[in-house]
């Protein structure tokens, strides 16, 4: 059994034994006319133990990028994602 000690904590430090990116795909869209553009970036994890386990990652975004939204899939179902700025996360939590 491998103790993970940073769960619940502010990094993503090492890997998990068991936990693997199964599956990712990227699609982009532009629009011309405005200069916007999206991407959706689905990635699906797998866990090849007996045990439950939480995957996690780090994922940089470029200077003036935004995660608008996330949507979890957990046995099969989808699970909007509630989140926040990072200022609001960091203060509304109790640091160790």
């Amino acid at each position: 059994m491998t103790l993970d000690e940073d769960l619940g904590g502010d990094g993503v430090v090492g890997r998990v034994a068991d936990l693997d990116l199964s599956g990712s795909r990227l699609d982009a869209h532009i629009n011309a006319s405005s200069r916007l553009g999206y991407w959706e970036w689905t990635m699906e994890f797998g866990n090849s133990g007996k045990r439950n386990k939480e995957a996690r990652m780090q994922l940089l975004l470029p200077a003036d990028g935004v995660v608008s939204r996330l949507t979890l899939w957990v046995n099969d179902e989808p699970q909007e994602a509630a989140f926040f700025s990072t200022v609001k996360v960091t203060k509304g939590r109790k640091l160790r």
